[in-house]
């Protein structure tokens, strides 16, 4: 089922950043939007150490290998017992580290090299369990998580916790891939790195590089009333480096008005095509079978907007030119 977003939502990540009426934002100058995942977890001030309020320096502490790994060593018999994981650590000691971004980049892995009856959590808050980012309770090189997007100087909180009331030696593992500059190879998926704020990873070509916005492509989309009275939309469109993920829609009746698409006297609405859309260069779509929202808007024309969506820094990045489409009427 099509993922169908709020106004409220709406209005704050899709139609307010990319549909202003009369602006032309069918291009790119790659400055990109905000971006970012990390955050700082309040106002730190002197405690014991190993706690929130002073926490272990990771970037002060931490052994590097040789391939952007970072490796953080100690025991939890210096550790109060205050906090706890969405994966455990409610039963014994624990120690607060900060990791702060030299670079923007991701952190692709989170884990425990060693550590018996120990979990690792992370969180741009600290002591903050709705703010947690990664939780890991299972040791070994290969047992770890990502934590998405950081922007040069966000922090994050990283506690070492034990699961039982008993002192343990740990390691804990972070890698840091730094922000990939135009022209790089790049996965979309983020796990060899992120291109740099306003880049994106081509996901046909595999390389960063300036975004296109989305277009429609020849013939234009068709849109009509049907026997239900719902409204049909069948569209094709093409987008170089595949993400594309939302459609923008605003109903005109007969006299050009916009009509409201919901109790609150919302006036667009987006629809979450990740399905259909994301990671193709091509595309086609058909809305209506499974769109019973559409049944009760007596349109006369549908305006229409495909839009780019960058996954990893949850930013959007364009949108195409908007097209205008008038409603036949059903067939007999």
């Amino acid at each position: 089922m099509r993922k169908i977003l709020s106004r409220f939502l709406l209005a704050s990540t899709v139609a307010a950043a990319v549909w202003a009426c009369g602006a032309d934002s069918s291009s790119s100058d790659g400055s990109g939007g905000s971006g970012g995942s990390g955050g700082n977890g309040g106002t730190e001030t002197e405690g014991p150490l190993g706690s929130c309020s002073n926490p272990i320096d990771f970037n002060e502490v931490e052994i590097w290998d040789n391939e952007q790994n970072e490796f953080v060593s100690g025991n939890l018999e210096e550790g109060e017992a205050n906090h706890a994981g969405s994966c455990g650590g409610n039963r014994g000691k624990e120690l607060v580290y900060k990791w702060t971004a030299p670079t923007d980049g991701v952190i692709t892995f989170i884990g425990l090299q060693s550590g018996a009856d120990v979990v690792v959590y992370a969180s741009p808050v600290c002591g903050s369990p709705d703010d947690e980012i990664a939780c890991v309770s299972k040791p070994g090189p290969d047992s770890g998580e990502p934590a998405g997007v950081m922007k040069k100087g966000e922090s994050i909180y990283l506690v070492a916790d034990s699961r039982k009331d008993t002192a343990t030696e740990f390691q804990i593992k972070l890698t840091f891939s730094p922000a990939l500059k135009d022209g790089d190879p790049c996965r979309t998926d983020g796990l060899t790195g992120v291109c740099e704020l306003g880049w994106v990873c081509n996901g046909v070509t595999g390389f960063c590089g300036k975004n296109t916005p989305p277009r429609f492509s020849t013939p234009a989309p068709k849109v009509q009333r049907t026997a239900s009275d719902a409204i049909l939309v069948d569209f094709a469109g093409e987008d170089d480096e595949g993400n594309a993920m939302f459609i923008l829609f605003q109903f005109l009746d007969a006299n050009g008005d916009v009509l409201p698409v919901d109790d609150e006297g919302g006036t667009v609405m987006a629809v979450d095509l990740e399905n259909d859309l994301y990671g193709k260069a091509k595309f086609t779509s058909s809305l209506g079978s499974d769109a019973d929202f559409f049944k009760t808007i007596p349109a006369k024309t549908v305006r229409m907007a495909l839009v780019d969506y960058d996954k990893l820094y949850e930013d959007i990045l364009d949108q195409s030119a908007e097209v205008e489409v008038d409603v036949q009427p059903a067939t007999p």
